[in-house]
Parts: C-alpha cells; sequence; structure tokens
C-alpha cells in the first residue's frame, strides 16, 4: 500500500508506480528517464515560458472578460455555509447498443467522443437549470511532451470550458461551438487555473468552487493500468478494488472512463446538496439525451425533452439502458 499526497502525485503517476513495481519484481529495469520533475519545474520558471505563458493569460482573461455565470443547480436540501467536501458516488456503465453509437461516432472523426459527451452534459445542466451560459470544469493530464510520460508528479491542471447552450440552437450547431471552445482551451491549457482565478480577482463564496462547481472528465486510456480488473505478474495476480468515495471536491463531478468494452460513468456529488435518487435520475436523463440527439442530430435544444419535476426532485424516465454499479 502506498498513501500520498495529490500535490505529488495524480492518476498516471499511480499507473507509472505499479508498472514500475512489476518491472523491478520480474528483474527488469524500467523505462530510464532524460529528465526529472525538478527540470519541468525549473522550465516552468523560465523566462521564455513565462512569455509564452502570458499569451495563454491573455486568452483566458478575455474569455472571463464582464460578468462570470453562476450554473445554480436546483439542489435537495440547504446549501451549507462551511464546504465539507463529504460526498458519495453513483457509478454506471452504457448499455451495449449505446457502445455501438459511440464507435460509430468515432470513425467518423467529426468530434471526439469527449466532445460528444461534454456536449450531452451541458444540455443536461441547462435542461436543470435554464442557463444558456454555462461553465463547466475539466482535468487534463498536462503531460504534453514525451519526456514527461514516464516521470511521477503532479501534472494535472484544470481547465475550464465556458459554452452558451441557447435554445434555438440544434445539437449539431452547439457541439460545433463546444468542439471549438475545446480545441481553444486545449491549445491553452499551460496557464495554470489557480494563476487564472488570482488575476480575476474573484471574490471567495462561503461553500462554493471558483469560476465553476460542475466538473466533467473523459479517461479514454483503455490500457491504463487503473481501467484494469486484474493485473497477471510473473507468479501472482493483481486484483483492483474501488474504494468507497466520501470526500468530494466539486457539486458535481463527472468522470467517464473507455474501456475495451464499456463506457463507465462515475457520478461524485456532495451529500449535503443531494440524494442518491436524485443522482440516478440525472444518470437516467444524460442517456436519455444521449438518445435523443443520436437519433437527431438536428433537433434543436428546446426541443429535446426529459421528465424534470425541479420542484419535488423526481423524475420519472421508462427507459432501462444503465447498469448500476453500487458503491
Amino acid at each position: 500500500m502506498w498513501d500520498m499526497h495529490h500535490i505529488i502525485s495524480d492518476a498516471i503517476s499511480q499507473d507509472i508506480m505499479v508498472r514500475d513495481f512489476i518491472a523491478l519484481y520480474e528483474e527488469k529495469e524500467p523505462a530510464p528517464l532524460r529528465i526529472q520533475y525538478k527540470d519541468f519545474s525549473a522550465r516552468q520558471n523560465h523566462e521564455s515560458e513565462r512569455r509564452r505563458l502570458k499569451k495563454q493569460e491573455d486568452y483566458w482573461l478575455n474569455r472571463y472578460s464582464g460578468e462570470i455565470p453562476r450554473l445554480n443547480m436546483p439542489t435537495d436540501f440547504p446549501r451549507p455555509p462551511v464546504f465539507n467536501f463529504e460526498g458519495e458516488a453513483y457509478e454506471y456503465a452504457l448499455g451495449a447498443a449505446d457502445i455501438e453509437v459511440y464507435r460509430e461516432i468515432a470513425s467518423r472523426g467529426d468530434a471526439t467522443l469527449y466532445m460528444n459527451m461534454l456536449t450531452f452534459f451541458m444540455v443536461l445542466l441547462y435542461k436543470y437549470t435554464g442557463r444558456e451560459d454555462i461553465i463547466v470544469g475539466t482535468a487534463t493530464a498536462g503531460r504534453r511532451h514525451t519526456d514527461l510520460e514516464n516521470i511521477v508528479g503532479l501534472f494535472v491542471n484544470m481547465l475550464t470550458m465556458r459554452n452558451r447552450p441557447v435554445e434555438d440552437l440544434s445539437f449539431l450547431e452547439f457541439l460545433n461551438q463546444v468542439k471549438r471552445t475545446t480545441m481553444d482551451a486545449y491549445e491553452n491549457q499551460d496557464y495554470q487555473f489557480d494563476e487564472l482565478v488570482g488575476r480575476l480577482g474573484i471574490e471567495p463564496q462561503a461553500g462554493r468552487n471558483p469560476l465553476f462547481d460542475t466538473q466533467f472528465t473523459f479517461q479514454n486510456a483503455a490500457d491504463a493500468v487503473r481501467n484494469q480488473e486484474t493485473i497477471e505478474v510473473a507468479d501472482f495476480r493483481v486484483t483492483l478494488v474501488a474504494s468507497p468515495v466520501k470526500r468530494q471536491p466539486f457539486d458535481l463531478g463527472v468522470n467517464v472512463t473507455e474501456t475495451k468494452d464499456a463506457y463507465r460513468f462515475f457520478l461524485g456529488y456532495l451529500t449535503a446538496l443531494f440524494k442518491r435518487s436524485t443522482i440516478e435520475d440525472m444518470a437516467k436523463h444524460y442517456v436519455d439525451i444521449l438518445h435523443q440527439c443520436m437519433e437527431n442530430k438536428t433537433v434543436k435544444i428546446k426541443d429535446i425533452l426529459i421528465s424534470l419535476d425541479l420542484v419535488t426532485g423526481k423524475a420519472e424516465l421508462t427507459r432501462e439502458d444503465v447498469t448500476a454499479f453500487e458503491f
């Protein structure tokens, strides 16, 4: 067992450590490193790098000039004055038919799976809030150079995806908007999120994150150690066991993992704000939006239907397209 603070490690680092341990156990040498994390840190503080990041800073400051919107999702309980991070998670997987639909999307090449899934998610948020200016956070691996692929450390940065799901837009038009926003964001992904918050001068709000309270991340590393159910070593087998989720950094955090034969959705939520039944309904609504948009890409956002009662928080849906995994 190892226990590390997130400040020095990320998910890819866990893969590296497992892989290197197995190599050493089998009397093999791990891949040599050309540079160390300290070299990456030194480069970040070099004058030439700071000039390059200044251009990225200008991009982000321009994106958030003027009024910055708040999503304000309807919650089951009043927002507490103190952010306590206590949370749970709900996991489900798309059915076989939906997996085939997504593979067809990938073969077309007009937008990535991440862009499609983020678009569905933003439509879902619009349906819950009626907001036509939405910011969602997304994590990026931050390992843009091959020399960084095998280094243990924290490279992750948070990007903000700000899009406008105006009701008269068709799904395809909104998807193209999300596509442009995503490409621009990743082109400017080296500028650190905490520096952006500082430059914007956002006033802290009790019980709120700066800029966004909802996060969406897509992992498509199908061969990553953490996505394997078992790992075969020379004379023993490692089985990965998911630990119960008890803490959440956001009101709602959605992580999608693509494996060889499934798309698994991991919905983390603050128990001070949401009931589990609400999150389960949200998962069903997401799948329902997916079906409607895939059946008709020209459907307008205002015509995408879900059965939702914002007053009681109850939703009725007849589809049985998700398989739930209890945590």
